[in-house]
């Protein structure tokens, strides 16, 4: 079992984990820590000024979408006509490759 590679903890080391004093160290000797405490910022993020949008944060001055006048939404009826039989023309073929295939598949 994979619990059998993990070599006991101690109970000082369990009592260490559960008091949580660890102060763990940076691994770059750059990192420093903030000049405020986490409180001080929180409360100044909260009290102070709004943060500033960036800058691909646009308000859209247009509507999203166009609305269409009343004569755009008239389709010419001999359209409308050649659409609706090239819909049929297709239901039929795809239905007469369907029922051929399952002609085929259950002889």
């Amino acid at each position: 079992m994979e619990f059998d590679k993990d070599k006991p903890v101690s109970d000082e080391e369990r009592r260490l984990a559960e008091a949580k004093k660890v102060t763990v160290q940076p691994i770059h000797a750059n990192i420093t820590p903030d000049d405020i405490s986490d409180s001080e910022i929180a409360a100044s993020h909260i009290n102070g000024q709004p943060i500033a949008n960036p800058p691909n944060d646009i308000e859209q001055d247009t509507p999203p979408v166009r609305h269409l006048d009343s004569t755009d939404n008239q389709a010419d009826p001999k359209t409308r006509k050649q659409a609706l039989s090239l819909i049929a023309v297709t239901l039929v073929v795809a239905g007469l490759a369907i029922g051929a295939s399952l002609y085929f598949v259950l002889r």
